[in-house]
């Protein structure tokens, strides 16, 4: 994952649980940034997904609300 993503996401900082950021990280790598949650790459699901930045809400606890 990109450093800095995380800012990008207005009103949104990573999840505190260090495991389960590191779990989410760990399956972003191996999806080459492409959100775990979508079964399809698109330019919607590279991360932060448009889901997060629409919503400001990730569905896979990547990020919360500050």
């Amino acid at each position: 994952m990109k450093r800095g993503v995380h800012s990008m996401v207005k009103g949104m900082k990573l999840n505190p649980d260090k495991e389960h950021v590191k779990k989410i990280q760990d399956k972003l790598v191996a999806n080459d940034n492409y959100c775990p949650c979508y079964p399809h790459k698109t330019e919607d699901t590279q991360c932060p997904c448009k889901y997060i930045r629409q919503y400001q809400s990730c569905r896979c606890g990547l990020y919360v609300k500050e």
